[in-house]
């Protein structure tokens, strides 16, 4: 029996040996008065392969007493994807610097580390004279490297203008502190600020819902990224500009114009949708609205008769446009026709050019720069009066 005990100890003993040597927890001196902070921390299990050893302590040291030597630092265990464990004796080389300002020791490893159990041993450490009664005793304790930590994430396209309705495949990257780059869009959690206005789902497919901003923002762990998402509406082709703020849109004469196209974006916005919709005519009445519209804006910026040119052109290029359709119909029949298609006839249309004090103000300057005088006609209502070419519209 005692035999028997004796070659079951004999068996064990490496396998004791080998349990105490990945104890990730071992550690001595760690606890220490004068000790302000341990890099990395003892025991931390996700060190980064780039890592340097740092103690930073309470009083400063004897620089003259701190050597190469006095923080080693040993590879224990190295973990490999063909084997689960390999064993290590290694001792690490690297450089050992003091920064006095911030009573520090630095260790810096000569090569990235492999992921693995690591061992750091700091000792024959000494307090300066003034504080030569501070002993600082051994400090040794462990921690684990990592195959990698993930420093950021990028999203491609890293901002985006999309139209309501669609969708589109977003590329999501993970930036590791070894260099590796992965794709991990199928790994990320998506969140949008405003769900309303876009969503993402876990295939990192992002569906545009309804017009407006937002931002949208990947996380993994405890590393995030956010984009911001602009969705805008298109009628007949044409992208809306964004629906301006009210009270600034109004603050101000000419109000916002953020396309630049010479129609405040809140007039633009109410002609694509209101005829956008005609059943017969929706892009020509489009067109007929905009250079009226653009020839009301001239008139608000410059209340003189010579504005008066570009609401005749406007005027003309609708008559030029209606003359063609009532071609053929009686009087009464071409003026209920007019009546019904004619663009300048949407009242509302009118009160929106003209929904502020100011700028009815500035209409009545206008009328009245125009009274008293004797307009000849216009002369004939020809294409060349129009802005957009009607008759390639096929309306």
């Amino acid at each position: 029996m005692k035999h028997f005990l004796l070659i079951l100890t004999l068996l064990l003993i490496p396998f004791m040996l080998f349990a105490s040597n990945d104890d990730l927890s071992k550690a001595k001196g760690i606890t220490q008065d004068m000790i302000v902070q341990l890099t990395p921390s003892p025991a931390q299990e996700d060190v980064s392969r780039n890592t340097k050893i740092e103690a930073v302590f309470t009083v400063p040291l004897d620089a003259k007493h701190i050597k190469k030597h006095d923080t080693k630092l040993r590879c224990l265990s190295h973990k490999k994807k063909d084997k689960d464990k390999k064993r290590c004796k290694k001792k690490i080389k690297g450089v050992t610097n003091y920064i006095e300002a911030e009573k520090k020791v630095i260790f810096s490893p000569d090569t990235s580390l492999e992921p693995g159990l690591y061992e750091v041993e700091i000792k024959s450490l000494k307090a300066d004279k003034a504080h030569k009664k501070t002993k600082i005793k051994e400090i040794k304790y462990r921690f684990a490297v990592v195959n990698e930590i993930l420093q950021s994430i990028t999203i491609s396209p890293d901002s985006i203008e999309i139209k309501e309705g669609e969708s589109l495949q977003l590329e999501v990257t993970g930036h590791y502190d070894t260099g590796v780059e992965k794709d991990i869009a199928a790994q990320v959690q998506w969140s949008a600020a405003e769900s309303q206005i876009v969503t993402v789902d876990a295939n990192a497919s992002l569906k545009a819902l309804e017009e407006g901003t937002t931002t949208v923002t990947a996380k993994m762990e405890n590393i995030e990224t956010t984009m911001t998402v602009v969705v805008y509406k298109e009628i007949n082709g044409h992208r809306l500009p964004p629906e301006p703020d009210k009270a600034l849109n109004d603050s101000t004469l000419l109000g916002i114009d953020t396309n630049d196209n010479g129609v405040r974006d809140d007039v633009e916005r109410y002609i694509y949708e209101r005829f956008g919709k005609d059943p017969e005519y929706p892009k020509t009445k489009i067109a007929l609205a905009m250079q009226y519209a653009w020839s009301t804006q001239r008139i608000l910026e410059t209340p003189t008769i010579e504005s008066k040119k570009y609401l005749d052109d406007a005027i003309d290029c609708q008559y030029y446009w209606l003359e063609k359709k009532t071609e053929g119909l009686s009087g009464l029949e071409s003026i209920k026709y007019s009546e019904k298609h004619g663009v300048f006839n949407d009242t509302a249309l009118k009160d929106i050019m003209m929904n502020t004090k100011e700028r009815i103000l500035q209409k009545f300057k206008f009328n009245t720069a125009c009274s008293g005088h004797i307009f000849n006609g216009r002369g004939k209502d020809t294409i060349d009066r129009c802005q957009t070419n009607i008759d390639v519209l096929g309306e």
